[in-house]
């Protein structure tokens, strides 16, 4: 069962992002500006703009029958086996950080939009990340539009 995640940061940053990208193509046509250096920096940008706004937006966890699936666009997927897992639950406290961010010495991985709707996923051991150049972690910080069913359907996939 996959289970969306707030894609409101995501939609503020493409809007910001995007009106950077056109103020770029506004210099491209003053006749002084280098424009080989601007349309690289622009074809960069729009790149950049691609894999950090546009991906994540498509993208959401699952719980499927083998474990739980988190991905976050083109930047981190990850399968993590039930026998793996220690626990799943609602997490109250807010994050001061968010995004894909590794969290200090706490060994905590946030993959957050925002600091509500928040699911922890405690690992029975630290495992190594790929995608956050191999960073050990031993728990998961997620935020989803719906924490409650996601925690429910992961201890009932969990306990059984």
């Amino acid at each position: 069962m996959d289970f969306p995640y707030p894609r409101l940061q995501f939609g503020i940053r493409f809007c910001v992002m995007t009106c950077l990208l056109a103020a770029m193509l506004y210099l491209l046509a003053i006749p002084d500006t280098d424009r080989a250096w601007l349309a690289f920096f622009g074809i960069v940008f729009f790149l950049a703009i691609a894999l950090t706004t546009l991906t994540p937006m498509t993208t959401g966890h699952e719980v499927s029958d083998g474990g739980i699936v988190l991905r976050q666009g083109l930047l981190f997927r990850e399968s993590i086996p039930f026998r793996d897992i220690r626990s799943v639950q609602r997490l109250e406290t807010r994050l001061w950080a968010w995004g894909l961010f590794p969290a200090g010495s706490w060994s905590r991985i946030i993959l957050a939009s925002g600091n509500r709707n928040l699911v922890e996923i405690k690992l029975k051991e630290k495992r190594r990340f790929g995608m956050l150049l191999w960073r050990s972690s031993g728990e998961i910080i997620i935020d989803l539009v719906n924490p409650d069913e996601f925690v429910k359907l992961a201890n009932e996939k969990l306990m059984g």
